[in-house]
């Protein structure tokens, strides 16, 4: 009798490729193994960063000649077009929109899109139907949409997440979604952000296959002794360990910070736990 399982398996292995990294070293240690077919979820209060660590990714999949599609939701276009410059540039987004630079010395950086496939749709009363036959005439590999409480429902018995991952699933991509997170976390004395926290839909944190949340103590503490770091926490993993990840966070962008150092299982120094 055919061994199935054992020939899916090896198949599954020789095709095995790393087609989502992050750009940030630590953090793709810890993803690495993601496969498509996947749901990823980044959760974060307003204003911790969810859209600039996200374009940071973009940008980071364009660079290993991924095919991205954005939903934009929430941004006004030439909004997001800028901020999307000032990641790709590291300059502060209000140089960006004061127009603080000079032109010459960023063209390098604009050229970086030339033949990279990235669709920007920007949609602002977009269902899960749009999305989806918005996918069917595309080839993207990795989907976005931001965020995703901005979706419109047209049906409230559709449980949107399920659907989204039926796709992910169906055309063997993978589907980023941001989220919003509940304001109780501002009540509790602990700030960092908890799966319970998702915003809005139960089945997101049941269906993820990752979840990341994002947490800026300089956020809620203003003391100018305060380190600008950002932490990306694993909250979920299916591919591997949950742990955190700290990155710097300078004029308004995240970075890698140098050295870094990949914490095997057990290794708990210096961690909060999580």
């Amino acid at each position: 009798m055919q061994n199935k399982v054992k020939e899916l398996f090896l198949q599954e292995q020789k095709n095995s490729e790393n087609i989502f990294t992050t750009g940030f070293i630590d953090l793709d240690n810890y993803i690495k193994n993601l496969k498509k077919g996947s749901l990823i979820t980044i959760g974060a209060r307003p204003a911790m960063g969810k859209t600039e660590f996200m374009l940071s990714i973009v940008n980071n999949l364009l660079l290993n000649n991924k095919k991205v599609i954005y939903f934009n939701l929430d941004l006004a276009p030439d909004y997001f077009i800028n901020r999307l410059i000032a990641n790709k540039t590291n300059l502060p987004i209000g140089d960006i929109f004061k127009r603080n630079f000079d032109l010459n010395t960023i063209l390098y950086d604009l050229d970086f899109y030339e033949n990279k496939s990235l669709e920007i749709e920007n949609n602002y009363s977009l269902t899960i139907g749009d999305l989806e036959k918005k996918l069917n005439n595309s080839d993207s590999e990795i989907v976005i949409v931001d965020y995703i409480q901005l979706i419109k429902i047209t049906n409230p018995e559709i449980d949107i997440i399920q659907e989204l991952k039926r796709i992910a699933i169906e055309k063997n991509i993978i589907i980023v979604i941001l989220s919003q997170i509940s304001r109780r976390v501002e009540h509790r004395n602990d700030k960092y952000p908890l799966l319970a926290d998702l915003k809005t839909f139960d089945s997101l944190e049941e269906l993820s296959d990752i979840v990341l949340m994002i947490y800026r103590d300089s956020y809620y503490n203003l003391d100018s002794n305060i380190m600008p770091y950002s932490q990306i926490i694993i909250r979920k993993n299916l591919f591997g360990e949950c742990s955190y990840i700290n990155l710097n966070y300078n004029n308004g962008h995240f970075s890698d910070i140098e050295p870094f150092e990949f914490k095997e299982e057990g290794d708990d120094t210096n961690e909060k736990n999580i």
